[in-house]
């Protein structure tokens, strides 16, 4: 299914767009605050329960991967294993973009809430500053890390070997509770996990549900043995081949 999402989002990709109107080059400012970042870990021989996450949500205006643009970003730290209340990061984008009517019914910004947002170049650069020293997971991460990528080529000029890897936890949990994999949505990985969020599309809401959903994952992680960001990254990646080969068994007839 998640493939089968990825391949449909793509199709309906139409040109190139530019970045919304009224973005302006990086100032000396922020190209100073942009050769000040530290290049982003990736998962390795780091520890489960040492190594600092950033467990980040954007909210869009939409899902063609090209046409539409981050709206809003929320993200918290997990530190050792704590999900620090104290370091949360919540900026709503001032974009000039078309709002879509379905998707406004998801995340709830209006033109207004844009107009009074945060510049998105210092908006994105506030993010990445966040999360520096962290390793990077948001529910369905692929998504997730292809509009943080396009966002911060278009606005700072960043490319990819320059940005953190985002793992996805909508890989992670269901190679850990096989027995709940058939629900793919969050909202129903929480209810059946005994966790609430009662603000869901709203990017912080979102993250915070998410870190609290990583944390219970991280503890099965660690009961089934697992004990570095390296072994569960690789956790990920069997999952993604497995649906990749079912897939295409199901396109096959078999």
């Amino acid at each position: 299914m998640l493939h089968t999402l990825q391949r449909w989002l793509r199709s309906a990709e139409t040109m190139d767009t530019p970045a919304p109107r009224g973005v302006q080059a990086p100032s000396n400012a922020i190209e100073q605050r942009l050769s000040r970042l530290a290049p982003f870990p990736a998962p390795g021989q780091q520890l489960l329960v040492e190594q600092s996450l950033l467990v980040f949500d954007l909210e869009t205006s939409g899902l063609n991967l090209k046409r539409d643009h981050i709206l809003s970003a929320g993200a918290i730290r997990v530190d050792g294993l704590d999900i620090m209340l104290g370091k949360t990061y919540e900026r709503v984008f001032n974009v000039d973009t078309e709002l879509q009517r379905d998707s406004q019914l998801f995340h709830g910004l209006t033109a207004a809430d844009l107009q009074q947002g945060h510049d998105p170049r210092t908006a994105l650069l506030d993010l990445l500053e966040h999360g520096q020293g962290a390793i990077w997971l948001a529910w369905q991460g692929w998504f997730d890390q292809h509009m943080l990528y396009k966002a911060a080529r278009q606005w700072l000029g960043m490319d990819p070997a320059q940005l953190p890897k985002v793992l996805d936890l909508a890989l992670i949990a269901p190679a850990l509770f096989p027995e709940h994999k058939r629900h793919g949505d969050l909202g129903h990985w929480l209810e059946r996990l005994g966790l609430d969020n009662a603000r869901r599309h709203h990017a912080t809401a979102d993250a915070m549900a998410t870190a609290e959903l990583t944390l219970v994952c991280l503890h099965r992680a660690m009961a089934r043995g697992l004990r570095t960001w390296g072994e569960l990254a690789s956790l990920a990646t069997q999952e993604r081949q497995a649906r990749e080969r079912q897939e295409q068994a199901l396109r096959h007839g078999f």
